[in-house]
């Protein structure tokens, strides 16, 4: 099964719609190529924007560490239970259009990546279109911890030349 969110419960203020709608119909179709069932599990993780920043930094305090502790505690709970019912969890690469070679300016756009960096979750981007405007837009696909290789699979068919129908996948669970 796979599960979509465009926000993770976190970024739905900085969301692009037409950014969110490109990698859910990617996701669609690459449920539909795989044989998975889908859902929508309303994922509500908390920021980790902080937490980033503390484990990144040698200079952090001891409460800061505990507090980064307690929010990937807290995701890595409530990403258990989103995971008890699904195989793959699908979002938006960003929640924001590309931006160019002179950088974000004042949006960061990794509110849907680095949940996952700090979570330990194993994630991947592949290509899901192109925006009106022509920026590219991905599609993040995230495994439980150890299903590396759910995701290598699921990838290495989506992204392949169609040379033969793929076939749904039934080696998951």
């Amino acid at each position: 099964m796979i599960g979509w969110s465009a926000d993770l419960g976190l970024a739905g203020a900085d969301t692009d719609a037409e950014t969110a709608q490109l990698a859910q119909r990617r996701a669609r179709e690459l449920a539909d190529q795989a044989g998975l069932r889908w859902c929508e599990p309303g994922v509500r993780l908390l920021n980790v924007e902080q937490a980033w920043q503390t484990y990144r930094s040698p200079g952090s305090s001891a409460a800061q560490v505990a507090a980064a502790d307690r929010t990937r505690t807290t995701n890595n709970t409530r990403l258990q239970a989103v995971f008890d019912h699904i195989d793959v969890l699908a979002t938006p690469t960003t929640p924001r259009p590309a931006h160019g070679h002179d950088g974000p300016g004042e949006h960061l756009s990794v509110a849907l990546t680095w949940v996952f960096n700090v979570s330990g979750h194993p994630a991947l981007s592949i290509p899901a279109g192109q925006t009106r405007a022509g920026l590219p837009v991905g599609l993040q696909l995230v495994a439980r911890p150890g299903a590396d290789a759910t995701l290598i699979e699921l990838a290495a068919r989506y992204c392949a030349p169609a040379v033969v129908a793929p076939r749904p996948i039934t080696s998951w669970r």
